[in-house]
């Protein structure tokens, strides 16, 4: 130990038995109106905010919603992308992709325009194994058109 860490453990000591001996010890108490139970406030907003919860009406004027899917190769040693894509003027929700067959470093995972009016998910990948890998593309479209 260092002479300066046994200086400042000595003037910590101090402090204690000198607040001891005078009766200064600063005590930190609050008054619990729950009667024994700490957590009766958590709890309590708790089952507040599960009402509330309850009470949420989810709308959507996106109509029907629908799922596509798109399988592309990643050959051997090179790289690729695929994209998956919703009906013209349709709306893009959500996508995602799963890969298997080999290790596959993933260098694109987003939402893209298509077309004119369309939406889709790219994912790009490079394939550093020998043999080929495979991605699953899918999106989640809302049918917005009549």
């Amino acid at each position: 130990m260092t002479s300066k860490t046994i200086i400042i453990g000595l003037v910590a000591l101090a402090f204690v038995a000198g607040s001891i001996m005078t009766g200064t010890m600063a005590e930190a108490k609050k008054e619990d109106k729950n009667k024994g139970n700490p957590f009766q406030a958590i709890l309590d907003a708790i089952d507040d905010l599960q009402s509330q919860i309850v009470t949420i009406e989810l709308t959507s004027d996106l109509g029907d919603t629908y799922i596509t899917t798109e399988t592309t190769t990643i050959i051997a040693g090179l790289g690729g992308n695929g994209v998956a894509q919703c009906d013209e003027g349709d709306v893009l929700l959500s996508g995602g992709y799963i890969f298997f067959g080999a290790d596959l470093i993933v260098t694109a995972d987003q939402p893209i325009p298509v077309g004119a009016d369309g939406q889709g998910w790219q994912v790009g990948a490079v394939n550093p194994d020998t043999t080929d890998g495979t991605i699953i593309i899918k999106i989640i479209c809302a049918n917005t058109t009549p």
